[in-house]
């Protein structure tokens, strides 16, 4: 099914679980695979409280700021 949404193959990654070998497939979808296969329109509402948790200190009114315009500017 993931090859059939656009991604493509990413590597092999190979590790042990709970004492057994596991073979981790991974998958990568680009920018443009997903732009081209957008069905329906994708929105990040509530980001800026948890932009610090991701190390993004002080951009957090900036991103809320930046979020209220592009849902006024979609109306």
């Amino acid at each position: 099914m993931s090859r059939r949404l656009g991604y493509r193959p990413d590597g092999v990654f190979r590790r042990v679980v709970r004492s057994a070998p596991v073979v981790e497939q991974r998958m990568r979808l680009s920018r443009a695979e997903w732009v081209s296969r957008q069905a329906v329109d994708v929105a990040v509402e509530g980001l800026a409280p948890a932009l610090p948790l991701f190390g993004v200190e002080g951009h957090a009114r900036d991103a809320a700021s930046a979020s209220s315009a592009e849902r006024t500017s979609d109306r």
